[in-house]
């Protein structure tokens, strides 16, 4: 088949499906149990300090995301905000582009190329991750991508539906991160300066686009004019603290391939540039398109050196669509290696072999699985802590060991953990579910990740305060009709613990001392709180220098 027959070729809709059910499944897995923590609490913290009302008039020195936290308002509100609420629109838009953005690449690359596109983006790392977390970074990725894709497709057919969908896409877009404002804006504009099939002269192109043009301008003004004029000092504040020059794009690169220091990531680069070859020949004008808006992206974050823009995982985040495109190279450069074997190999020697390989070898040797090594994989059950920086911000197995020693891995460990391994293995279909307080919501401070790899026991976060008493940062109040999170409880509310199949709880003394850094201290005092649980079921279980902790089982 040629590639133009390929093109026009039926959408494979039954591969496809199949494939989304597949991705959906690693989005789904074990979703309700994952602690909402560090970056996700942007937006609580907002809602917690300011009425919804202020939440379209600030992009808050956090970035709390506009529309997410005003989701998140009406959720509150309503029904009430909870661990699946605050994800729903990330996974929602995580679950649709594998579809949506298959579907709209299938015409200019072809079904083959369609379809590996959407193995190697059902299986990324770093989309699952993004699907799973309560932040506008898979919503940006599908939007900022679709608009291109159907740019494109608009210079080609001239339908005035597809420019209407890219500008909606194009409006919508930095409403939740503003940041890719620049990718998003430089496709039109290339199609408006240089794309003769839009008309022979400027004016042309201008008549022809001008009702889109002017209703991305209105979504933008109406969008974010109000929290760029009355919050424009807190973009301010984000800009020139990183430092672009000080990334290390090996890096970044890893994650965008979904893969460490290993042989999985010269792979992709090499069937990126052959898919960019290949694309240079049979679309140009999309590759060209989809360049310029990276390059634009990439400019405006050396002009501005963002804060944090040297951390992979925060550059990456910064130019997320750029994920898209190189899955897409790639999928183009593993389907050029299939045609090549394929003309050298036998007649009955299987087509599709080196694609078929190369997505298994992801998906089997990766970072969500690591066939090879289980114990590092993120999916392996339980782990409430699959967002954790540990498992998310590097995916070679040293850097992650080296990260842990150096942040979060405490220097002496509790032997209780120990015992609750042993007991779980003695009676590994007993249900058991533990309780860690005081927490403190930040990656860089959270070695719980650490402790349920010993244990291997249902993990929940406690709330130390008592009612009446001051809210601790990176605690929820009392009796708020407004959260109705799953994994958060408070540790004074007994008959709440037991009404959650709590089994076990456990306090830290001061689990500043049990992080390698020097900290201040995390939490509040928990002497009182001891007290009151001693009173309310005995003597703790277990007592060291680190730790107490009770077992809330009946006892026989």
């Amino acid at each position: 088949m040629t590639l133009e027959r390929a093109r026009e070729s039926t959408v494979p809709w039954w591969t496809l499906l199949a494939i989304a059910f597949a991705g959906a499944w690693l989005r789904l897995e074990q979703l309700s149990t994952q602690i909402i923590a560090d970056d996700e609490w942007h937006a609580l913290n907002f809602l917690l300090e300011h009425p919804v009302s202020a939440v379209p008039w600030r992009f808050g020195l956090s970035d709390h995301s506009i529309p997410l936290t005003l989701f998140d308002g009406l959720l509150a509100r309503t029904i009430g905000l909870s661990e699946l609420g605050m994800r729903a629109v990330p996974l929602a838009c995580g679950l649709a582009a594998l579809i949506a953005l298959p579907v709209l690449a299938h015409r200019h690359v072809g079904t083959k190329c369609c379809v590996i596109f959407a193995a190697l983006l059902a299986i990324s790392p770093l989309h699952v991750y993004f699907s799973r977390y309560a932040r506008p970074y898979a919503t940006v990725f599908v939007l900022a991508l679709a608009a291109l894709f159907l740019l494109e497709r608009f210079a080609q057919h001239r339908r005035p539906a597809l420019a209407w969908g890219a500008a909606i896409c194009t409006g919508l877009a930095p409403w939740f991160q503003p940041v890719i404002l620049p990718f998003v804006l430089a496709g039109p504009l290339l199609l408006l300066v240089v794309d003769t099939r839009l008309g022979a002269t400027l004016a042309e192109r201008a008549r022809l686009l001008w009702p889109q043009a002017l209703a991305v301008a209105l979504m933008l003004a109406l969008l974010l004019g109000p929290p760029a004029a009355l919050d424009f000092e807190t973009l301010r504040e984000r800009s020139g603290h990183g430092h672009v020059g000080a990334l290390d794009i090996g890096a970044a690169w890893r994650l965008l391939a979904g893969s460490g220091k290993d042989w999985l990531a010269p792979l992709l680069a090499a069937a990126s540039l052959v898919g960019a070859l290949s694309l240079a020949r049979s679309s140009p004008r999309l590759l060209r398109l989809m360049l310029v808006a990276l390059s634009a992206s990439i400019a405006a974050l050396v002009a501005t050196n963002p804060t944090g823009i040297e951390i992979p995982i925060v550059a990456v985040r910064y130019v997320i669509p750029s994920l898209g495109i190189v899955l897409l190279l790639c999928a183009c450069g593993l389907a050029e290696l299939d045609t090549w074997l394929a003309s050298l190999a036998p007649p009955r020697w299987p087509r599709h072999w080196p694609s078929i390989a190369a997505c298994a070898a992801l998906a089997a040797f990766g970072p969500l699985l690591r066939l090879h090594d289980r114990p590092s994989a993120i999916f392996r059950t339980p782990n409430d802590w699959m967002h954790h920086g540990l498992l998310q911000y590097q995916y070679d197995t040293a850097e992650r060991v080296r990260w842990m020693t150096d942040t979060i891995r405490p220097p002496k460990l509790s032997r209780f953990y120990q015992k609750l391994a042993r007991a779980r293995s003695e009676a590994p279909t007993e249900p058991l579910h533990l309780v860690e307080a005081p927490w403190s919501l930040q990656w860089d401070r959270s070695p719980f990740v650490v402790y349920q790899a010993i244990h291997g026991v249902r993990t929940s976060i406690g709330f130390v305060h008592r009612r009446g008493e001051a809210r601790p940062w990176g605690e929820l109040p009392w009796d708020d009709s407004r959260f109705e999170f799953a994994n958060f409880v408070h540790v004074a509310d007994v008959e709440e613990l037991r009404r959650r199949g709590v089994t076990h709880v456990v306090l830290h003394k001061d689990l500043a001392r049990e992080l390698p850094t020097d900290l201040a201290r995390i939490g509040a005092d928990i002497g009182p709180l001891v007290i009151e649980l001693q009173a309310k079921l005995g003597p703790p279980c277990h007592e060291d220098e680190i730790l107490v902790a009770f077992d809330l089982r009946p006892t026989s």
